[in-house]
């Protein structure tokens, strides 16, 4: 029996704190729910759950990435099915006009719904959006700047019209443009994607009137309804706005001499080498030797612009540049990304082809039943875009699916996932509760050994008091 060391209870103090530290640990677990609170719990298992986790995080994103889709295909195939509607009554209308007993006052009459419903669908396919994208839009058909003119200082004759001819991408370098009408009427104009008129003639000139195309064009409702077209590069509801045209300046210049500045680029234009201006009585051409030079010059391109030659003939343009920006794809797919491993590959994604649904996409545009031979002509057209709009409908409907079937997947995926990741990390409140009862009791039997154990030294001092 011993007086100085009592190792009965530092033995019992032992006890009691790792049985504190036990009950610890179930407290921890029983009130946060979870079985794993820090690395030294599991350290293997936390690793494991922060996994899993993550990949289920990742299938979540996924399931809204696919809903997006639907959306998307939902959105365009409910579109198509009003443009089939009007595709549908202008068919019955083609079938009507070509019938011999109505009179060419009945067949114009006929003519003026049929022509209502072909604007239609161009409001629908310019409207149609989802997400900031346009489903019934086709992409652009203008070339950029370097397609044409892949090394700088290249030359070429190119034909005028109510058109873009090239688009110059953002981040481009001292772009400079040369223009020869040849002894005709042909003059640059560059805008912003937006509608924004930055080099040119203003609307009263020449060349806007009396172009190849036989559009007559004076007014700025003129220029977005027959230029400010997808096809031409522009997006739905590009506004003709020429409050920064650099028209060269009053005096013209066979040398990009008058500079302007807009959205942090210097263009300079030397005005209208054809002939003078009626708006201003500006930028009169000199005729030296049938030559009529237009000259334009661009420090750098803080977005993209677009380059139209409008006119009644064919011209020659020298290009010159340091270095072109890269172009923008405006015809790619809606790409729904599915991946929770991406490989880089076309596997990660699912995508949805855009549908070009305009009346010019569809085949429809220059159609008029006001005539028989019309008539009979628009019937064939009709039936041609029927099986179109058809196709994209199927087309759509296909995709749904699709999705829909990843969708599935992906639920059963996450479900699972989330299941794993749970017994892993998870709190077994049946478990952990009788865990709890077991360490309270030995806590409990601990402190009791512990005051027998602090009594022993007493009982030495009862043999000395003998």
């Amino acid at each position: 029996m011993f007086v100085n060391t009592n190792t009965s209870a530092l033995n019992a103090i032992n006890q009691l704190n790792t049985n504190a530290n036990r009950l610890e640990k179930s407290y921890e677990a029983l009130s946060s729910g979870k079985r794993i609170n820090s690395a030294a719990d599991d350290a293997a298992g936390l690793q494991i759950s922060v996994r899993l986790t993550a990949q289920s995080n990742a299938l979540t994103r996924i399931e809204q990435n696919i809903n997006d889709g639907i959306s998307y295909a939902q959105v365009a195939e409910g579109a198509l099915a009003e443009v089939s509607n009007m595709a549908q009554r202008m068919y019955q209308l083609a079938i009507q006009a070509a019938n011999g007993s109505l009179t060419t006052t009945d067949k114009q009459a006929l003519d003026v719904e049929f022509q209502g419903l072909k604007q239609e669908i161009n409001r629908i396919a310019n409207e149609t959006e989802i997400f900031g994208r346009f489903p019934l839009l086709g992409g652009d058909n203008v070339p950029s700047l370097g397609d044409i003119f892949p090394i700088s200082g290249g030359s070429g004759t190119f034909s005028s019209g109510i058109r873009s001819f090239a688009a110059i991408p953002a981040g481009s370098n001292n772009i400079s443009l040369t223009l020869d009408s040849l002894g005709l009427d042909d003059d640059i104009q560059i805008f912003t994607q937006d509608g924004r008129h930055l080099v040119g003639t203003d609307l009263n000139d020449n060349s806007w009137q009396n172009n190849a195309d036989n559009i007559p064009i004076s007014t700025p409702q003129d220029v977005e309804n027959n230029l400010f077209t997808p096809p031409n590069g522009f997006p739905p509801g590009a506004s003709y706005d020429a409050s920064n045209l650099n028209s060269g300046g009053p005096v013209y210049s066979p040398s990009a001499a008058n500079s302007t500045s807009y959205n942090g680029m210097t263009i300079s234009f030397g005005g209208d080498g054809d002939r003078t201006s009626p708006a201003d009585g500006n930028n009169d051409g000199v005729n030296t030797g049938g030559t009529l030079i237009e000259a334009v010059h661009i420090d750098t391109t803080t977005e993209p612009l677009y380059v139209a030659v409008v006119g009644s003939g064919s011209f020659d343009l020298t290009v010159n540049y340091s270095n072109l920006g890269n172009t923008v794809n405006n015809d790619e797919p809606f790409k729904v990304f599915v991946a929770t491993t991406p490989d880089g590959n076309n596997d990660d994604f699912i995508d949805i082809e855009k549908t070009a649904s305009s009346s010019v996409d569809l085949g429809i545009a220059p159609l008029t039943i006001a005539s028989a031979s019309g008539a009979q002509t628009a019937i064939s057209a009709l039936q041609n875009a029927l099986n179109t709009i058809a196709g994209y409908r199927s087309e759509y409907g296909a995709s749904i699916n699709v999705l829909s079937s990843a969708a599935r997947t992906s639920m059963n995926s996450h479900e699972n996932i989330v299941a794993a990741t749970s017994r892993i990390q998870d709190t077994d409140y049946a478990s952990e509760t009788a865990k709890l009862a077991r360490e309270q009791v030995l806590q409990q039997a601990s402190q009791s050994i512990l005051s027998q154990a602090n009594i022993q030294p007493e009982l030495a001092l009862s043999l000395l008091n003998q």
